[in-house]
């Protein structure tokens, strides 16, 4: 009902008067836009293109002609090692608790500027699984781990299910990782979920999904168990938990970014959505997470 009522105040909104607008798209200058996702153990890479109005067809246009340096905890400024096509990488892989200042400096658009620390890695224990159900070569499985949150300070987190399947080819193992869909009814987790995503739910509190985001406020500096329930299928070989801690300024482009790509058709006369950045000068992200992958130990 809710969702046909929306629908029907669309189409009212719709058919009414309507007023053409003159606007000048040549006006709109380009941004620099900086994508990075840094992450501990693993190259830093990120690239800059500029930015184009969204309804235009054309492809971003890569900036290759900037000034990068990047300084690691206060020290001397690094210049990135290879820049092609808009791509810059440093001879560098982060570690957990490092603060990282990004500098970019573009002809005729000045400077642009952006940091992050890398979070510490989620601390879990006490991992456990169950079979709870069978149907044929279906089984559902009850997951349980306890979830550590450091005191005194604000952390933000994302837990995933990845499954890895095994397929027989021309004689050969072959094999496909997915996340596959999960639920959780910890309301001490799902209290911060968006009002849509609760209502949407046949069990209001209850998340059912691939990607559980939320942050420590009701768990903050204690042990919380975590408890999940996940479908396995029959070429299903191999279970693990993901478990990743995000920066603040990564954990708000994660979900604004997911609620900006949402079918809009759902939500016709919904506000639209400004996805999160935390460029000085331009847009985009440059943003750190830790991620843990836990290998699940599955009862038969």
């Amino acid at each position: 009902m809710k969702k046909t009522l929306s629908l029907f105040a669309a189409a009212l909104l719709l058919g009414a008067c309507t007023k053409d607008l003159d606007i000048d798209f040549d006006d709109m200058e380009p941004q620099v836009v900086v994508m990075s996702c840094v992450e501990p153990d693993t190259t830093l890479s990120l690239r800059l293109n500029y930015s184009r109005f969204f309804l235009s067809s054309q492809p971003f246009v890569a900036i290759d002609n900037a000034a990068v340096s990047l300084s690691v905890n206060g020290g001397s400024a690094l210049a990135p090692t290879s820049a092609a096509g808009g791509n810059y990488a440093f001879a560098l892989r982060p570690q957990p608790g490092d603060r990282l200042d990004l500098q970019v400096d573009v002809p005729g658009k000045g400077t642009v500027a952006a940091s992050t620390t890398v979070p510490a890695a989620p601390q879990v224990d006490n991992i456990s699984a169950s079979l709870t159900e069978t149907d044929g070569n279906d089984r559902t499985y009850s997951l349980r781990f306890t979830l550590h949150d450091p005191d005194g300070e604000g952390n933000f987190y994302l837990i995933r299910c990845l499954v890895r399947r095994h397929f027989v080819y021309n004689g050969t193992v072959e094999f496909e990782d997915e996340y596959r869909p999960f639920t959780c009814n910890d309301y001490m987790l799902t209290e911060g979920m968006d009002m849509g995503t609760l209502l949407d739910s046949d069990n209001p509190g209850e998340f059912s999904g691939r990607s559980l985001f939320f942050t420590d406020a009701n768990i903050n500096g204690r042990g919380h168990e975590v408890a999940l329930s996940t479908e396995l299928y029959y070429n299903d070989r191999e279970l693990y938990l993901e478990i990743t801690s995000y920066s603040r300024d990564r954990y708000l482009y994660e979900i604004t970014a997911d609620q900006y790509t949402d079918d809009p058709f759902e939500s016709l006369i919904a506000e639209p959505v400004q996805v999160h950045t935390n460029i000085d000068g331009g847009i985009g992200i440059f943003a750190a997470r830790t991620r843990t992958l836990v290998p699940i130990p599955l009862p038969q």
